[in-house]
C-alpha cells in the first residue's frame, strides 16, 4: 500500500493526499459524529488527476469509496481501514 500511496502522491501533489493520523482527524460525515477510518484520503483537483489515481488503484486492486459533500444520512461514504476515500472537495471549478 505504501508504494501505491507514493505513486498517488506523485500524481496529486503536496495537498492532494491525506494519510496517517491526519485521516482520523477528518470527520466522516457533515455532523462530525465519527472520525474517518479510511487508509488514506485522495483529493484530486481535476478529472485528469481523478483518472490517473483511479487507474493506479484499479491496477493495484485497491478499493476506493467516493465522497462528495458527506451530507448523506445512510453512511454511503463510510470507508474502512483498507479502503481509500476519494474526496471531490478540490474539484470545485465549473468548466
Amino acid at each position: 500500500m505504501e508504494v501505491l500511496l507514493g505513486e498517488i502522491a506523485a500524481v496529486l501533489g503536496e495537498n492532494g493526499l491525506i494519510a496517517g493520523d491526519a485521516v482520523t482527524e477528518r470527520a466522516a460525515d457533515w455532523l462530525g459524529r465519527a472520525p474517518c477510518r479510511a487508509a488514506a484520503i485522495l483529493r484530486p483537483k481535476d478529472t485528469s488527476e481523478l483518472s490517473a489515481i483511479m487507474k493506479l488503484c484499479h491496477a493495484a486492486r485497491q478499493p476506493v469509496v467516493p465522497a462528495g459533500g458527506l451530507t448523506g444520512l445512510v453512511h454511503g461514504t463510510d470507508a474502512g481501514p483498507q479502503e481509500f476515500l476519494v474526496s471531490f472537495e478540490r474539484m470545485n471549478q465549473i468548466e
